[in-house]
């Protein structure tokens, strides 16, 4: 099987942190160490989950294109400057790099960019490529086809094409329009006034939004389709990236394609990994489980 899982790896550190399982677990020096705990343990369940699989985690860079399009795009999410949390997703970030397994984080782009073109380059360049995307964030419902579908470790509920349209009430293609027309509370992107979910999956088959939506709701819906849709390749990516940056993903991509069909051997950082996981004070985790 030639699986790629894609983790949104932001979402999961941030549900980690605020758990009440893990909120308040500190170590004996004080450091705050649940957001850690529970993304090593996430991750874990997530191996055990898909086996035999390969692994990218992408993160979030700050302010990415979109907040240009929309300057109060996502501005009612708490800024990064929770206590420990910028200390645990850096050394979260550490102990992904010692696992040697390919991370991606580009300024100016959400996760939400790089997990796209990731998936779909995948399984355009794979002739047995499927990929899996590890998120509750419905935006990507617009990717999910026979090879690409998305998984919520929330609710342990997978979304394929008919998943999709039973949740929605539209087909995958159609999702763009649909949240264009809904609105995204979570994105702090208000909708079309009068579309609730009903209204919406209804009018989002129309291709022609002209023909059902008036002058003045227009440009909200197509403000809304801008800031909804995901880069699907390299070349819609470029739109929102300098030529140097473009290159950047690009050879990690290429990068991280050679590391899964073991071109070169995955080079495991056993001190690294040690050293963070006592540093957290984390004993229920034996080291040996990372292996292949």
């Amino acid at each position: 099987m030639n699986r790629l899982v894609l983790i949104d790896s932001h979402p999961l550190l941030y549900r980690s942190y605020y758990s009440p399982g893990t909120r308040s677990l500190k170590t004996s020096t004080n450091i705050l160490s649940g957001g850690f705990f529970g993304f090593i343990m996430s991750y874990i369940t997530l191996r055990s989950r898909f086996p035999k699989s390969h692994f990218i985690f992408c993160f979030d860079s700050g302010a990415s294109w979109r907040n240009k399009v929309y300057p109060a795009y996502k501005s009612h999410h708490p800024p990064g400057t929770l206590e420990g949390f910028d200390g645990q997703l850096s050394d979260i970030r550490s102990f992904i790099w010692a696992l040697d397994i390919p991370t991606f984080i580009q300024s100016g782009l959400e996760a939400d960019d790089l997990i796209s073109v990731c998936a779909c380059e995948w399984v355009s360049s794979k002739k047995d490529g499927t990929a899996v995307i590890v998120s509750s964030d419905r935006d990507f419902f617009q990717l999910v086809s026979e090879k690409i579908s998305c998984y919520d470790d929330r609710a342990k509920t997978f979304y394929g094409p008919a998943e999709v349209e039973a949740k929605t009430g539209v087909k995958p293609k159609h999702i763009v329009n649909y949240k264009a027309l809904l609105g995204d509370v979570s994105d702090n992107i208000s909708g079309v006034y009068g579309y609730g979910p009903k209204k919406a999956a209804l009018y989002a088959k129309h291709n022609h939004p002209n023909e059902y939506l008036d002058a003045d709701e227009l440009p909200v819906f197509y403000k809304n389709t801008k800031l909804i849709c995901l880069p699907q390749s390299l070349g819609e990516l470029g739109v929102h990236l300098s030529r140097a940056g473009l290159n950047r993903i690009s050879d990690r991509l290429e990068e991280a394609f050679d590391l899964f069909h073991g071109r070169r051997l995955r080079n495991i950082d056993l001190f690294e990994m040690e050293r963070l996981l006592k540093l957290y004070e984390v004993k229920t985790i034996n080291i040996n489980s990372f292996g292949d």
